[in-house]
C-alpha cells in the first residue's frame, strides 16, 4: 500500500458518520457543552449506523496528509479518504459514472473554478462491521 500514489486509489471523500447529528456530535447553529449532551435529532436523508458491534475499531493507513480507510460502496471496495469536515459522501465520477442521477449543482473548490457535481444513493456503505443504507452521496470528478 505504501507504494499507492493518491492517483492510483480509489477516491471518496467521506465522513465516517455520515451524519454528525445521529451520534450525537454538536449540530448546526448548536454551541457549548450542553448541545452535544444528549443526542440530536436524525434527519430523514441522514443514514443511521448500522451494525452487531459494541465498539468499533477501524485501521487507517496514510498517503501523504490523506487518512484512508478500507471500505465497500455496494459492490466496489478501495482505499476511501476519511474526510471529518466533508458534510456527506463524495465519490468519484471516474468509479461511480454508472449509478443514477437526481440532479446536481455546480460546486468551487479552492482555486475557484466550478464544477459539476450530482447527486445519486448507493444502496450499501459498509466499514468493517459497520455499515449504512441508501446513503444520498454526491458524484464528482476528483481526478485533479
Amino acid at each position: 500500500m505504501a507504494s499507492c500514489t493518491v492517483r492510483t486509489l480509489l477516491l471518496l471523500v467521506l465522513v465516517l458518520a455520515s451524519g454528525r447529528l445521529a451520534l450525537g456530535a454538536v449540530g448546526p447553529g448548536q454551541s457549548g457543552p450542553t448541545a452535544a449532551a444528549g443526542p440530536s435529532p436524525v434527519r430523514a436523508d441522514q443514514p443511521v449506523p448500522e451494525g452487531d458491534f459494541f465498539s468499533l475499531c477501524l485501521p487507517l493507513k496514510r498517503a501523504g496528509n490523506l487518512f484512508l480507510v478500507e471500505a465497500r460502496v455496494d459492490s466496489v471496495v478501495g482505499n476511501f479518504i476519511l474526510d471529518f469536515g466533508a458534510p456527506y459522501l463524495v465519490l468519484n465520477k471516474t468509479y461511480f459514472r454508472h449509478y443514477p442521477t437526481k440532479g446536481g449543482t455546480y460546486a468551487a473548490g479552492v482555486g475557484g473554478a466550478a464544477a459539476r457535481v450530482d447527486r445519486t444513493t448507493v444502496e450499501r456503505l459498509e466499514l468493517e462491521i459497520l455499515y449504512y443504507q441508501n446513503v444520498p452521496a454526491d458524484l464528482a470528478d476528483l481526478g485533479g
